[in-house]
């Protein structure tokens, strides 16, 4: 492993906090699926806010090259999340911005990262 990385300080926290990150995520992703199986808003409120902080932290330890444009995208689906809880109509309104915002981030990040294979797969993808 220290081959691939160059043995710092900073990479060698960076692995360290990776397991403990991994499982604070999974731990809370647990807690979200019971709160949400039994409709429990307070628990609800408490646990999903904290799930995409950790995803974006997870991001950060394991990636070589970080993209800031796909933790912006992060961000916005974390604020179209949080605005989900609620069951009001601008509540909804802003979470589905937030989302639509969130999509088109995606998909310019993917179109940064993924050479453009041509038409031919494009037109097959469409296919129903």
């Amino acid at each position: 492993m220290s081959e691939l990385l160059p043995l710092n300080d900073n990479n060698l926290s960076k692995e360290k906090l990776v397991k403990p990150i991994t499982l604070a995520y999974f731990f809370i992703g647990i807690i979200e699926l019971i709160a949400e199986f039994n409709k429990d808003i307070t628990l609800i409120m408490f646990s999903k806010p904290l799930l995409m902080p950790l995803l974006i932290a997870l991001y950060i330890c394991l990636s070589k090259k970080i993209n800031t444009l796909f933790i912006v995208a992060l961000l916005f689906v974390w604020g179209a999340n949080i605005f989900f809880i609620f069951d009001t109509y601008t509540y909804l309104l802003i979470a589905t911005s937030f989302f639509i915002v969130h999509r088109f981030l995606i998909i310019i990040t993917v179109f940064k990262v993924l050479k453009f294979p041509g038409y031919f797969p494009l037109l097959i993808g469409c296919i129903p």
